[in-house]
């Protein structure tokens, strides 16, 4: 032990022989007070020091908890790769950063292009009378009209992914519906089971 550590040891020793005399003094005939006070503080001390020390693990456990219980949040997992999980309908949603505003899209394998609704193109920043309207486009209710458009910053995860080519969709019974198109889910390696989907960033 070196002369600075033994100093240390020797202040700390100092410092609590006077906390525990003030608070001997204090808590003079009131023992059980004391008690109960220091078993709450010894409680708080040990709540805190394991929460220091599990942080890693409580994080993961609450992104855990997230995806399972708000729909199309995703799960992050160290490694990078995306896990969402499977709505009661049987669909999958996921959360994405568009334009850096929060929206959810729903995974379609079936469209070729990422798409958004009038309501939530205009939320990231996309002017409707300046988009063209002209591009014929089938739907489950039948063909609608819709307009190129350049999305700049889009992410998924912790990944960036813009800028990306999209669909504004002119469907005014679909106004707040987000698609997922292959455009997008093809820039990952997908697995797929009953429960979940995985993704996973393929390399440039």
């Amino acid at each position: 032990m070196t002369g600075e550590t033994a100093m240390r040891l020797l202040l700390l020793s100092v410092m609590g022989l006077w906390v525990a005399t003030a608070l001997a003094s204090h808590y003079r005939n009131r023992s059980s007070q004391f008690l109960r006070h220091v078993l709450l503080w010894s409680a708080i001390v040990l709540g805190l020091a394991l929460g220091y020390a599990y942080r890693f693990e409580l994080h993961a456990i609450s992104t855990r908890l997230g995806a399972t219980f708000i729909p199309g949040k995703p799960e992050v997992t160290s490694a990078g790769r995306i896990l969402v999980y499977r709505q009661e309908n049987g669909h999958f949603l996921i959360e994405t950063r568009t334009n850096g505003r929060a929206l959810t899209f729903l995974v379609d394998t079936g469209a070729t292009l990422t798409s958004l609704g009038r309501l939530d193109a205009e939320k990231v920043g996309l002017d409707l009378d300046e988009l063209a309207f002209v591009k014929p486009v089938l739907t489950a209710n039948g063909i609608v009209y819709a307009a190129p458009a350049v999305i700049q910053s889009f992410q998924i995860g912790n990944h960036e992914l813009g800028p990306v080519a999209i669909n504004v969709l002119n469907d005014p019974d679909k106004a707040s519906l987000n698609l997922l198109g292959t455009n997008i889910i093809n820039r990952f390696d997908v697995t797929m089971t009953d429960e979940r989907m995985g993704l996973t960033l393929r390399a440039p």
